[in-house]
């Protein structure tokens, strides 16, 4: 054992740390080196240790051969605390090679640790190295260990969990157009279920007492099961009344009668609808628990499946896309006032389909009290199908931006995402992160048309940005982060390339020129007056000539709180 090992482990203040019992679930966590005593001492150390309600389960390898036999057969392991100087000097670096590059195992997190710091220099193997840590086995004291331990998990828990719901938006987009192939009414209702089963990401082993689900009509005096799962599989056209406690079927009829969703803790219940008409309802039961992100997914399904059900029933493409329409524009903030207000800007956007649905996106939100994220994108098409990439965009976007602050990293994170999809279709996209406090604005672009910045003692000029890579075309495609001050009273302009291609009667192009003097023109004006400003300059423009694209647009000015 190397000299020192004895004191390896010890607290940094000499007091005994204590842990509670785990509640349930363990963290795999995988101790490699060719010393007894570190396997000894680190599981003197974390054995009792509680992260997030899960204890921590330990496998041991001494060499690194053993590491990534063990890493191939627990690809679930959260944590590795991995040797540099094994078998050889270079072992543990071997196995860091092994699980990112050959296992291609992005989620474990590595904690290298080392007692010769001057054969593998830090800096050196941090840049080379696809690791998240790097410790000298004498610094780490108990309390550095539990540390460390502590935020790495959490670091993998976070990454776990938009792993997963970047799959379950892929699986919404999936089922969302699977519909579109059910064509008899009895097949649609059962394939209702099935799918927002796979979207919820259950076991298809799944006990029935643990989730269940079932799907009604909308005769609220008599309710009839048209399908169900867990408990529910073999109450088909059984009175809902019959299967359901009371205070299941109050709740049922309390979301008839509101024509509202009802949500609890492990409840819910949601309408199908056509416009204001509550064709069916849909219960579902589970005991686990029903989060805020699966409610985000049941509402997206639910309101997919609405429209989709209509078309079947009625065979109306039309009131189809309404319905859609609806659903795209009620995805969009509009919360302008209450944003501006907490975050000290003039903020105003404007969307307009070509068709009733389109692929054109703005958003904004805010990442935490000083940062506030805005974004346009532009699928290379219209419709429906468009609607439906853009819709599971802005939903991506929001998760992914919590886990990472930097823009040029959630468009890389976006991109994956659509890239893993395979519609055929790309998407332009800017995406900015404004500091309020100091008015400093980083973004990064996507192939999307420049914006214009605004200034408030100068003519607005478009910006000179890196044009970037459309989003869902090369999966590995890196962007590039890019930095603009904005002083008070100076502002951004973004759109999409609807705007300046729009045409009139002749056919004649809008072109950025007019879209400048309007932009110069706007002399101190709210955010408000310059985009309605402009989509009625579009409007008189066209005239009666069909919208070429779709159009949406978003203008920002900063507040007096910046320096001037």
């Amino acid at each position: 054992m190397s000299e020192g090992i004895d004191n390896l482990f010890q607290d940094a203040d000499g007091k005994q740390h204590t842990q509670s019992t785990a509640t349930t679930g363990t963290w795999k966590v995988l101790i490699v080196d060719d010393e007894p005593g570190v396997h000894e001492v680190t599981l003197m150390i974390l054995r009792s240790l509680v992260v997030e309600g899960r204890a921590l389960e330990f496998i041991s390898a001494y060499t690194g051969k053993d590491a990534m036999r063990e890493i191939a057969n627990n690809p679930d392991t959260a944590l590795i605390f991995l040797d540099v100087f094994m078998e050889n000097n270079h072992a543990g670096l071997d196995v860091v090679k092994h699980i990112r590059e050959t296992l291609k195992n992005k989620f474990v997190r590595i904690i290298l640790r080392t007692g010769q710091p001057g054969f593998a220099p830090e800096e050196t193997i941090i840049v080379d190295y696809d690791i998240n840590d790097y410790r000298e086995k004498n610094e780490l004291n108990r309390q550095k260990l539990i540390t460390c331990t502590v935020a790495a998990i959490r670091s993998y828990r976070d990454i776990m969990m938009i792993s997963g719901n970047l799959r379950a938006l892929q699986r919404l987009v999936e089922s969302s157009r699977s519909l579109f192939d059910v064509n008899l009414i009895e097949n649609f209702f059962s394939e209702v279920l099935v799918r927002l089963n796979s979207i919820l990401t259950l076991d298809a082993n799944t006990p029935a007492d643990v989730y269940s689900s079932l799907l009604t009509d909308n005769s609220i005096d008599d309710l009839v099961v048209i399908s169900g799962t867990g408990l529910y599989e073999n109450s088909q056209d059984k009175r809902v009344r019959d299967v359901v406690s009371t205070e299941t079927l109050a709740m049922i009829k309390k979301a008839f009668e509101d024509n509202n969703d009802i949500y609890t803790e492990k409840q819910a219940v949601t309408c199908l609808r056509t416009g204001d008409d509550i064709n069916n309802l849909v219960f579902i039961n589970n005991l686990n628990g029903i989060s805020q992100w699966d409610k985000e997914l049941i509402g997206i399904f639910c309101a997919h499946a609405s429209m989709y059900f209509d078309s079947v029933k009625q065979h109306k493409m039309e009131q189809s896309l309404k319905l859609s329409h609806e659903i795209q524009m009620n995805m969009l903030p509009v919360d302008f006032s209450s944003v501006g207000t907490r975050y000290g800007v003039d903020i105003f956007a404007f969307l307009q389909p070509a068709r009733e649905v389109g692929g054109d996106l703005y958003d904004f939100f805010g990442m935490d009290d000083d940062h506030l994220c805005i974004a346009i994108g532009d699928v290379s098409d219209k419709g429906i199908h468009a609607a439906l990439i853009m819709s599971a965009a802005k939903v991506t976007l929001r998760a992914v931006a919590r886990l990472y602050t930097s823009p040029e990293t959630i468009l890389s994170e976006l991109n994956k995402e659509l890239c893993t999809q395979k519609s055929g279709m790309f998407v332009t996209f800017f995406l900015g992160i404004l500091d309020v406090r100091t008015g400093e604005l980083t973004f990064s672009n996507a192939g999307h048309n420049p914006p214009y910045l605004l200034y408030n003692s100068a003519e607005p000029k478009e910006m000179k940005i890196e044009s970037g890579f459309p989003l869902g075309v090369i999966e590995d495609f890196k962007y590039i982060k890019e930095i603009v001050s904005l002083k008070k009273g100076d502002g951004i302009f973004i759109y999409t390339d609807g705007v300046t291609d729009a045409r009139d009667m002749k056919k004649a192009s809008f072109t950025a020129h007019p879209l400048m003097d309007l932009l110069s023109a706007n002399n101190g004006g709210s955010a408000n007056q310059l985009v309605g400003r402009i989509e009625y300059a579009l409007k008189t423009f066209i005239g009666e000539a069909p919208q070429f694209d779709d159009i949406a647009m978003l203008a920002l000015f900063t507040n007096c709180q910046l320096p001037c």
